[in-house]
């Protein structure tokens, strides 16, 4: 799978082979935690004088900390699987699950909430989805299946901000590869 795709100067669309989308660089991925962490471990260490306060900067010290360590976790588990997403004549093929092919989808939706969130939604008669990889181990994936379903009405959602390709790379692809599957952007 490597290799296969290449990127247009212009705006990042591929122009030719499949679309191989891998996990944001680590830096990328980081900097968003880091958004959280340091504007509030700041705000928490100002001068205290009371033992609950002490208390509260040591617990979301240590918490904050946890964070980052399942953030790093995270990405060196869907980094070892390289190419995570691939979209090409056959469909879109998930690390570790079945081909969806083309003739499975009805649609992707182009999420109005969540710009950077494409929704892969299946025909009516197709067999459930698998959903896009999350890099989370979960003791119960199927509760994340329903979720994903339950709010978006497919299971198959890709939020490209934790993935190298862009939504509009990704609906590139899709138009590109698709064979007539429709990217619609949602207006409600």
């Amino acid at each position: 799978m490597a290799g296969d795709s290449v990127v247009g100067s212009d705006k990042g669309v591929p122009v030719s082979g499949p679309l191989e989308v891998r996990v944001a660089p680590l830096r990328r991925t980081m900097g968003r935690v880091l958004l959280i962490v340091v504007p509030s471990m700041l705000w928490m260490l100002r001068p205290q004088d009371s033992l609950f306060m002490v208390g509260s900067v040591v617990f979301f010290g240590v918490l904050y900390a946890l964070l980052i360590l399942v953030s790093i976790g995270t990405f060196l588990t869907l980094r070892a699987k390289g190419c995570v997403i691939r979209l090409d004549d056959s469909g879109v093929t998930l690390h570790g699950e079945r081909t969806v092919a083309w003739s499975e989808l009805a649609s992707v939706r182009r999420l109005k909430k969540y710009p950077d969130a494409l929704a892969f939604v299946p025909r009516s008669q197709v067999p459930e989805l698998p959903p896009a990889p999350s890099g989370l181990l979960s003791r119960r994936p199927d509760r994340r299946r329903e979720r994903l379903t339950r709010r978006y009405g497919t299971p198959l959602v890709v939020f490209t901000r934790f993935y190298s390709a862009s939504a509009d790379e990704v609906a590139a692809a899709v138009e590109r590869f698709g064979g007539g599957v429709p990217v619609i952007r949602e207006e409600v």
